[in-house]
């Protein structure tokens, strides 16, 4: 069953009109909720352009009420206000009014922060999204995710779109302390990145030697809105629902544990032996669909290590003594990671 709901999204998807289409027939126009444009997206456009998938882009302004989501793409930068419950947070996809849209990241950004109080961001021409460095007069992006030990040299695992932004500057939470880390390498098609920090780390994941199985009991660790509900790990648990990904991607494996934003990057480990089996990369999340969320198989993160020389610093996989025991290893090898640029 759960085959044929994920088959059958993707099958309405597959026909979906632009999202510039469909600001042209006034399918989506400034006023709408956050809802009605939720449930205009889930049905009307593609999965690159949904905003409110974990994939897409998200900033919440808690100061200024308001809220930027694009979709993965990148193409159109919606800005709501009177927002108190960011999407992705409490309630999925949050609450909030559309004020205006936005074919780059800056003019959007300038909607919330404006140079001059009485003037009023306009929408721009069509026209590719452009990217710069913020001026020192510029409000600071940021992006956060979860990350994890895989020895103790200090090499950590994230998601490459976690980390992609941050211009060599991403930092992590340990031992409460906040410290820069570098990036080694990453893959964009793999959604993974590998971290180095300048420690002597004594708690780290092992990585499982047997192939993921359908119904194989499973812990996912990391930290859902950063550090906004608080700065303690979040885990949740689950099964394994398919050993392929979206699109029959052979390098993950599908769950049914809850991810959401500020999870991407974080390890989902076998429930009994705390062996790594995936890390958190995406998910499906809607008001009709719950619970379709996907990891990047251990198999491949071996692959990415072993072509960046970084394998033979793994550890051999290990026998855990119960959940009690895993918790714990996972409480003191999975930190939180984020940037601000």
């Amino acid at each position: 069953m759960m085959k044929f709901i994920l088959g059958f999204l993707l099958l309405i998807l597959g026909a979906c009109a632009s999202n510039q289409s469909l600001i042209q027939s006034n399918k989506i126009y400034v006023g709408m909720s956050k809802h009605q444009l939720r449930q205009t997206l889930l049905w009307d456009s593609s999965i690159g352009d949904d905003a409110f998938l974990n994939s897409g882009f998200k900033a919440y302004y808690p100061d200024q009420n308001m809220e930027i989501l694009a979709g993965s793409n990148k193409q159109i930068f919606y800005v709501f206000n009177n927002v108190t419950i960011p999407a992705g947070g409490i309630g999925s996809y949050g609450n909030g009014t559309l004020l205006s849209y936005h074919w780059n990241y800056q003019s959007a950004l300038n909607q919330v922060f404006p140079k001059n109080e009485n003037t009023i961001a306009k929408n721009v021409p069509s026209k590719q999204p452009e990217y710069r460095k913020p001026e020192n007069n510029e409000a600071p992006r940021g992006y956060t995710g979860t990350a994890f030990f895989i020895n103790n040299q200090g090499y950590l695992i994230t998601n490459h779109h976690v980390i992609k932004d941050c211009q060599n500057k991403s930092k992590i939470s340990y031992s409460n302390q906040d410290l820069d880390v570098r990036l080694i390498a990453s893959d964009a098609n793999l959604d993974l990145a590998l971290l180095k920090a300048n420690i002597k780390n004594n708690n780290y994941l092992r990585f499982s030697n047997k192939n993921p199985e359908k119904l194989q009991r499973i812990i996912a660790a990391g930290y859902p809105l950063g550090k906004r509900l608080s700065d303690d790990l979040k885990v949740t648990s689950g099964i394994i629902s398919a050993v392929k990904g979206y699109n029959d991607n052979s390098n993950q494996i599908q769950i049914d544990a809850s991810l959401n934003q500020g999870n991407s990057g974080g390890p989902i480990v076998d429930e009994k032996t705390g062996e790594l089996i995936a890390v958190a990369v995406a998910g499906i999340k809607t008001a009709q669909i719950d619970s379709i969320n996907f990891g990047v198989k251990s198999e491949a993160v071996l692959s990415f290590l072993k072509s960046n020389k970084i394998d033979k610093l793994i550890s051999p996989t290990f026998l855990s003594s119960g959940s009690s025991s895993v918790i714990k290893r996972l409480e003191e090898s999975v930190v939180y990671t984020y940037c601000r640029i």
